[in-house]
């Protein structure tokens, strides 16, 4: 039982329409991290470099044509992961600095950015996954 191009088409349109919120909110915090000085505080950067993550993944999120399936599996994987990571990351820095009262933010933000970048970049080793997000492609 398949979906029919109605239900396809609305797929695509909503995906779109959740893309562009998402990205609209992320270039909001972008923009406010850049352009206020006084948010440029430790916490405010751990949610920086979230939103520069989601950035990503909602503009792979629009890239809606069939040439562009490849590089979009590619921005998918690398930014859903890293948007994931980014997330444990304030966690796991919130559990640093309440609870261990380890107030080294700057050794906590090489070690999450290096584990980070590690762990994308391992994850898009293997490529040929990457077609699984894309049912439209039968010839891959």
């Amino acid at each position: 039982m398949g979906i029919t191009s109605e239900q396809e088409e609305f797929v695509q349109m909503l995906n779109i329409i959740i893309s562009s919120v998402s990205l609209a909110g992320s270039l909001f915090i972008v923009w406010n991290y850049m352009f206020f000085k006084e948010l440029q505080s430790f916490a405010f950067k751990l949610i920086f470099w979230m939103a520069i993550a989601d950035t990503g993944l909602c503009i792979s999120g629009l890239m809606i044509t069939d040439q562009l399936c490849y590089p979009q599996a590619i921005i998918m994987s690398f930014c859903s992961v890293a948007v994931l990571l980014w997330v444990a990351s304030v966690a796991y820095t919130i559990h640093e600095v309440v609870i261990n009262r380890n107030l080294n933010t700057r050794e906590i933000t090489k070690k999450t950015h290096i584990l980070i970048c590690e762990l994308c970049s391992t994850k898009n080793d293997d490529l040929k996954h990457l077609a699984s997000y894309f049912m439209i492609i039968s010839d891959f």
